[in-house]
């Protein structure tokens, strides 16, 4: 067994080479399809793992200096803005499936008018949404709405949300850099920069704090600073790494924007039903029982979706590597990565979740103090949750991959509304622990188990059907 684990690491490191692969071979793409995966890879590990410890440091320094209230605020404020997601209507998801699929057939003319189309789309929904929110913001009591009772609170909750939202809208156009990188399986370079604006995010936390400042600053410094860094991405990717990509108002064309918008229309329901069905247990909970209980909710979530975070670092960059193989025609490279990073992601989550249903409680106290400790029945919740949400993003990206989005579009749908009717009754019922379980019924229900049934047929549909093509005269020597 040992013998076979060093030959892995050895491969593994072998991998991690700056020179590329001979792509004129099908062995050399797929070994240069892995090389890429595996920089991306660490690079988005060295992020996750700067993003986690930033979490691991701001969640009591934050809490202990805000208090619960606050602290469950700008949670609340948080999770609403990250909704806020599907505002791109689909867009960037859009351009980075339509890269990868282009760049399978080194079409770089198209690559360069998906970009800028891209872009100029995205611009115009970010102006539409500002001009929203500017003539909206002054008429809306942000106190009452968030559910918040004391003045310190009630003062600072409509700033806060006017410093999200602005960064959210910044975040739009710059963001697209990080999807194309992703769609070029060049991710490596996004991850890079995000691992600087976490650290200056938590620099940015720490002097405000130190300051004395108020919420409405500790916000900016979260949200704000790594919004300049990806920033500093996008000028130094299309200024010197990509220059022949830059965005040029000669390559927007009104056929690829029609293209991504309907592509993008299937994502952007996608995305609402997904940050709906994930990201509403905060919001029912503050409606139901305030907006203090949503910390003890919170942090323990936030411990529950490490897995998830650290597995995400690999599957992310698998997306686009599943479009490009597909593109080729590549379905053995598809099928043995799919099922072998599904059983090792679980084999390395089961133990945290075991970890965290026994001794959650002790880890929670001694990191975030006595007053947000979990029940023993949110914990088991939570442990649940962590081995279903490592297993669903790994799923998504295979399906994100080969453009199975219709399927994920229903299940998303349903699993949201059943979601929020089971949570409200639960949590109304039984207290904060019933987000969990609502959540946890409506996930298997409605998209773990049609994904279960529908995955290993479509794969062996799609590997007949190449295999049919591959064995036809009409197909190139170079199809084959």
């Amino acid at each position: 067994m040992s013998s076979v684990l060093l030959k892995k690491a050895r491969e593994t490191i072998g991998l991690l080479r700056l020179t590329a692969f001979d792509t004129t071979t099908d062995a050399g793409r797929s070994r240069e399809r892995q090389r890429h995966i595996a920089w991306t890879s660490v690079t988005a590990a060295t992020a996750k793992i700067t993003t986690a410890v930033t979490m691991l440091i701001t969640v009591p320094l934050t809490l202990g200096y805000l208090g619960p209230e606050r602290f469950g605020m700008w949670m609340t404020i948080t999770a609403v803005i990250t909704m806020l997601g599907f505002a791109d209507l689909g867009l960037s998801n859009g351009v980075l499936n339509a890269v990868a699929h282009a760049s399978g057939r080194d079409a770089q003319q198209e690559i360069r008018r998906l970009i800028s189309s891209g872009l100029f789309m995205l611009c115009m929904v970010g102006t539409a949404i500002l001009l929203v929110f500017t003539v909206s913001y002054t008429h809306i009591p942000w106190a009452t709405l968030f559910n918040v009772s004391s003045a310190t609170a009630a003062r600072e909750t409509g700033p806060v949300v006017l410093v999200l939202v602005m960064c959210f809208l910044a975040t739009l156009p710059l963001g697209l850099t990080q999807k194309i990188q992703m769609g070029l399986q060049r991710g490596y370079w996004a991850n890079l920069w995000e691992t600087l604006g976490s650290i200056g995010g938590l620099l940015g936390i720490l002097v405000a704090i130190r300051l004395e400042a108020g919420l409405p600053w500790i916000a900016l410094a979260m949200a704000g600073i790594p919004v300049i860094f990806r920033g500093v991405n996008t000028l130094v990717f299309f200024a010197f790494q990509k220059f022949s990509l830059r965005p040029r108002r000669i390559n927007i064309n009104l056929d690829t924007a029609r293209k991504l918008f309907s592509t993008g229309q299937l994502f952007f329901v996608l995305q609402i039903a997904v940050i709906v069905g994930f990201h509403s247990d905060n919001i029912i909970i503050a409606r139901i029982l305030g907006a203090e209980a949503v910390a003890g909710y919170d942090v323990a979530l936030k411990l529950a979706t490490l897995p998830a975070i650290f597995i995400g670092f690999v599957v992310v960059a698998q997306w686009p590597a599943y479009g490009e193989a597909l593109t080729r025609g590549d379905m053995d490279w598809i099928r043995h990565t799919f099922t072998r990073t599904l059983r090792v992601s679980m084999t390395i989550t089961l133990p945290f979740a075991i970890i965290l249903l026994l001794w959650g409680d002790q880890i929670i106290r001694l990191w975030a103090g006595p007053d947000v400790v979990p029940s023993v029945s949110l914990l088991a919740g939570m442990a649940t949750w962590s081995l279903l949400l490592v297993a669903g993003s790994v799923i998504s990206s295979l399906l994100n991959g080969l453009h199975v989005v219709k399927l994920q579009v229903i299940c998303a749908i349903l699993m949201a509304i059943g979601n929020i009717l089971v949570s409200i009754y639960l949590v109304d019922a039984v207290g904060v622990e019933g987000a969990i379980y609502g959540t946890l019924v409506a996930y298997i229900m409605l998209s773990l188990l049609p994904y279960s049934y529908y995955i290993p047929r479509y794969l062996n549909t799609l590997t007949a059907h190449n295999n049919e093509y591959s064995n036809s005269p009409h197909a190139t020597g170079a199809d084959r």
